[in-house]
């Protein structure tokens, strides 16, 4: 009941805005769909519902993944060597540095054969979007039915006044 209110205080306010006459049962639909509330909920279910698809599909594709890294490298070794043996000289020490980078990178792809809790998903997930669909449809119905109906009873009532 407070639905029906609702929707003939819409066609109320319609009727009021435009007109008596210049309301037909059209235009008040459209702007039934924008402001019902009812119907708005289902729009939103459904949109909800359109992403379960995409989303079960992406369990049956293969999954990547891209690593990297760099790392800079400075160092220095220090060399002492005892050379009082080959030419009596005595310890002598020599030092090398090096810089450098190391850089790696890693690609990963991998493609499960079988799972078949994904392709259930997936099954479940196009009827669900259906579902969705129908109940989007069923909604519209209920709006059209609700709609109409107010309309016919407000103009069933201006009638009555008038004569």
């Amino acid at each position: 009941m407070p639905r029906r209110l609702g929707v003939t205080g819409l066609l109320l306010a319609c009727l009021a805005a435009t007109g008596a006459g210049a309301a037909d049962l059209m235009e008040v639909l459209r702007q039934a769909q924008t402001s019902d509330a009812t119907y708005a909920a289902a729009r939103a279910s459904w949109q909800a519902a359109q992403e379960k698809l995409p989303q079960g599909l992406a369990l049956l594709l293969p999954s990547a993944s891209l690593s990297g890294s760099t790392q800079y490298n400075d160092r220095t070794i220090d060399y002492r060597v005892d050379q009082s043996e080959l030419a009596g000289t005595g310890l002598s020490s020599t030092s090398v540095e090096s810089r450098f980078n190391s850089n790696s990178l890693a690609v990963s792809v991998s493609q499960p054969l079988y799972r078949p809790q994904n392709k259930i998903q997936y099954d479940q997930a196009k009827v669900q979007v259906t579902q969705a669909d129908f109940q989007l449809a069923l909604a519209l119905q209920d709006l059209i039915l609700r709609v109409a109906q107010a309309y016919f009873d407000i103009l069933l009532a201006q009638d009555n006044v008038e004569f």
